[in-house]
Order: structure tokens, then sequence, then C-alpha cells
């Protein structure tokens, strides 16, 4: 049995590279990122200057949504696909920033996107306060607009390796799937041979 395990790995691995191809996996997953959707940034802020200047500086890259306030973010991510990333006032009527964070990890669904907060307030130890929290980073305001472009972006590039991921895993599963096929019916093949 060993002998024909690896006889049919040997047949096995010339059909993988013959008839299925490794290397064009690598040109899927350069399809896959560059045919994506835009990624998507919500805003939550009640001051329309911040979500304006927000947007502005955003809007080039991403697919830019604006929330006036914690409760019209809750209720848009209740019925919506999510954004991949959320920059949110700390300092917010009714819901607070950190109240909107608290309910999204509360949710399975929800619970995996990153948020980085944005504050007016000075004189606290904000960036290990936003940590504590659960954000991933947070921005003073008024922001540093390259600071604000490079923090979306080196986060969204964590997305979008977790997305690639995702991808591999798939593919990956779908070929062992494929393998097995292979080495169930080359086994059968053999133990026809034997019985003739």
């Amino acid at each position: 049995v060993d002998t024909q395990k690896s006889t049919l790995f040997g047949w096995g691995g010339y059909f993988i590279r013959k008839s299925v191809g490794f290397s064009m996996y690598r040109g899927r997953i350069e399809r896959h990122r560059r045919g994506s959707a835009m990624y998507k940034i919500m805003i939550v802020d009640d001051d329309p200057t911040s979500l304006a200047i927000g947007k502005a500086l955003l809007s080039g890259e991403y697919e830019v949504l604006t929330m006036k306030s914690g409760l019209q973010a809750l209720g848009y991510l209740k019925e919506y696909d999510s954004p991949d990333l959320i920059l949110m006032d700390m300092v917010m009527p009714t819901k607070s920033g950190q109240d909107v964070l608290k309910i999204l990890q509360q949710d399975p669904k929800l619970c995996n996107i990153p948020v980085i907060f944005l504050t007016s307030m000075e004189g606290r130890n904000f960036e290990l306060e936003c940590l504590q929290l659960g954000a991933v980073d947070y921005l003073q305001k008024p922001v540093n607009a390259e600071l604000m472009k490079i923090k979306v972006r080196r986060y969204i590039q964590v997305v979008e390796i977790k997305r690639q991921n995702e991808f591999l895993k798939r593919k990956l599963f779908e070929l062992k799937t494929r393998v097995n096929k292979i080495f169930d019916v080359a086994l059968a093949a053999l133990d026809d041979k034997k019985d003739q």
C-alpha cells in the first residue's frame, strides 16, 4: 500500500503540475485583488465640517460613507454590508464613540471591523485609552491629512491581506478535494488490475 501511495503521489503531483497549474493561483489572487470593489470607509462624526474634510481626503481612493451620529451608524450597520474600516469621533451626543464600539464588539458580524477613534480632546493618554477600548488606533483633531491617509492605508492593507488569505484557503481546500479524488480513482484502478 505504501508503494502504491508513493507511486500515486508521483502521478498526482504530475497531474497537478500539468492540469491544475499552481502558478495560475497567483494570477487569480491578483485578479481577485484588482477586481474587488473599492474598499469602504465609514466616518462617524456629529461635526459636519469634520465629515466633509474626511470625505474629501479619502474619497479619491475609497468609497466613503458619512454618518452624523452613532445611532445613524448603528442603524446602517444593521441593514447594510459592513465597511472595511470605521473612523469615529469619541465624543458625540446620545451614543458616544465608546458606546458604539462596545455595541460592535458584542455583535459577531461587526466585531472585527477595525475602528480608528477621532478626538479633539487633549491632556490625556488617548492612544492607550483607545487601545484599551478595542480601537486599532486614533487620530487627533483637527486631523493631519497625510497622517490620516497613512493610517487608513495601513489598516486597509491588513484587510486586503485577510481577504487574500481567505481566498487562498478556499482554493487550497478545492485543490485538496481534487487531489483526493485523483488518488481515489487511481487506487480503485490499481485494485481492479489486481483482481483481474
